[in-house]
């Protein structure tokens, strides 16, 4: 060790240092309080071996000049003194010294103080250390975990989230959210939303959620069907999540042209729909969450609610009502939907029931994330996402090509091929403009061949409310078809001198039906089916059907 001596008998150092140096320590020398303090700024001593009294600064000074150098480290400091009484034996420690040994001191007892202090400074260097090393890995885990929340934001915040007819609050437990929402455009002109709760908290559920997010995305844009996007989320979970990793969910898709919204709830309490000045409808789980079963197993039984300009529907996950008080009294469903009923004015709800789980549950004691969804159902959202012909549009005219797709049997039930001939189609011919009109066309055309050519199921069913779900249960029901059954799609492009036009046709193994009384007849404002034959019309320059009715032609033209 590295000591230094101050003590202002020279017979005293010469002592200390042959005791010191025959045990293997350097030793440094100081005279008196004042050089002892210069020079501990000079040598660094491990360890210092003070007297009391000496002329000038005394040891009580110096020892506190001495402390105050050191700073964070520690230095021992032994007072050697001939002091005996107890209140100045006491005020040495008083002033920063760690230990003291009264002269004549013993050589061995001062060897063996030297030896216990040197211990006690390693320990605190090497515990000092780790600190400093704790400190720059939480210092480095801080910022690299704000660099992931940011992107984790950028990447899950996106798309429709930012549509009037949507306010929503996320608020984490930790650093990362659990809970998602999200929010796309189908291309049919649907605003498809989603509510998910994954399992557990911070960076782990964070993480789990990403596959969630890229998945919903990328199929609600391509126009996969909502059914065939949860079954899909619900392998990709299976596949990546390790055992007891499961997401809770519930999806609503809502068209502004009709008059329901679809919604499907798998594992999140019970979705609310306040209409007027109460709460008409309860939505509860009608399946496990996605990732729990395989995708045969998981229940698809959504529901088709009629909905009225002004209704408001409210998805939340369970850290909202089950957010604690000081009691350990849950927030509960009853106070909730004391909130959604409450405000006079609709527009107060959403803040109401957010404030409200603030003031109850215990101050700066979150214990989950809690997510908060209002869809306020309003005809702006009509205007706002008509599907129209692009007047213009980038890439490159292709030459002439066709594709053709026949399914029969059970394959028209395991398959939706809309989206990969359309994704198809705009890689061939460049036009991403128009990829969601060509998707309404094509959606539109197979719909007709499968609900009214093969199924046979009748359109004036949808002229109702009542009727309109009927029709939809009746869709969704068929499981099986025999090979019988069939429908074709051929997609055909020519180029013309302003772009190319591109013949949509359609051929089922249905009947068909009297195409006159057909074409004579138009859907009403007020009526909830029959509007995508129009649809069709508006985005096609010429649509024809074949007799007997089974076969329809439909040309687009790429501008």
């Amino acid at each position: 060790m590295n000591i230094l001596v101050v003590d202002d008998d020279p017979d005293n150092r010469l002592l200390l240092r042959t005791l010191l140096e025959a045990a293997g320590h350097d030793v440094a020398e100081a005279e008196d309080g004042a050089e002892g303090v210069a020079k501990f700024d000079l040598v660094a001593p491990d360890l210092v071996l003070m007297d009391v009294m000496m002329p000038g600064m005394d040891g009580y000074e110096a020892a506190r000049r001495i402390k105050r150098l050191s700073g964070e480290a520690f230095v021992p400091l032994i007072f050697l003194t001939a002091i005996s009484e107890e209140v100045q034996l006491a005020h040495c420690l008083e002033c920063g010294g760690d230990d003291f040994l009264s002269k004549p001191y013993s050589p061995t007892i001062l060897q063996a103080k030297i030896a216990t202090h040197g211990r006690q400074r390693e320990l605190h260097k090497a515990l000092r250390e780790r600190n400093v090393s704790l400190e720059e890995y939480r210092a480095q885990t801080e910022y690299e975990q704000n660099i992931a929340c940011r992107l984790y934001e950028r990447i899950v915040q996106t798309d429709s989230l930012d549509s009037k007819c949507l306010r929503y609050s996320l608020s984490p437990m930790t650093i990362f959210n659990g809970d998602l929402v999200l929010a796309s455009r189908h291309p049919s002109g649907a605003l498809r939303v989603m509510v998910a709760d994954m399992t557990g908290h911070g960076l782990p559920a964070a993480i789990a959620a990403m596959s969630t997010v890229d998945c919903f995305y990328s199929m609600t844009r391509k126009g996969y069907s909502l059914e065939r996007m949860l079954r899909a989320l619900n392998r990709k979970l299976n596949d990546v999540l390790p055992t007891g990793l499961f997401c809770a969910a519930a999806v609503t898709e809502w068209h502004p042209d009709d008059d329901s919204i679809t919604v499907w709830n798998g594992g999140i309490p019970e979705i609310v729909i306040r209409s007027g000045k109460t709460i008409n409808k309860r939505i509860r789980s009608t399946s496990l969450p996605l990732g729990v079963v395989p995708d045969h197993q998981l229940q698809y039984q959504p529901q088709h609610i009629p909905v009225s300009e002004g209704d408001r529907l409210y998805m939340y996950t369970d850290g909202i009502v089950e957010a604690p008080n000081d009691s350990g009294e849950f927030f509960g469903q009853k106070r909730f939907e004391r909130c959604i009923v409450g405000p006079v004015n609709p527009s107060d709800i959403f803040d109401t029931v957010r404030d409200s789980v603030e003031a109850f549950r215990r101050p700066g004691d979150q214990t989950d994330d809690m997510t908060l969804l209002e869809m306020t159902i309003t005809h702006d959202a009509k205007k706002k996402h008509v599907i129209a012909v692009p007047e213009k549009s980038t890439g490159t005219v292709h030459g002439e090509w066709n594709i053709e797709v026949r399914l029969c049997g059970q394959s028209i039930c395991n398959v939706d091929p809309v989206p990969q001939l359309v994704e198809l189609t705009s890689e061939i011919q460049g036009f991403e403009a128009h990829r969601n009109q060509l998707h309404s066309v094509v959606t539109e055309l197979f719909s007709n061949a499968l609900e009214h050519g093969v199924l046979g199921l009748d359109s004036a069913m949808k002229n109702t409310r009542e009727g309109f779900s009927e029709y939809v249960k009746r869709r969704e029901a068929y499981t099986s078809l025999t090979e019988d059954s069939w429908i074709r799609i051929r997609l055909e492009n020519h180029p013309t001198e302003n772009g190319a036009s591109l013949l949509v046709e359609v051929k089922d193994s249905g009947p068909g039906f009297d195409i006159d009384r057909h074409t004579a007849s138009q859907p009403k404002e007020k009526d909830f089916g029959g509007r995508g034959i129009s649809l069709v019309r508006r985005l096609c320059k010429v649509v024809e059907y074949v007799a007997p009715g089974n076969l329809v032609r439909a040309q687009y033209f790429w501008s």
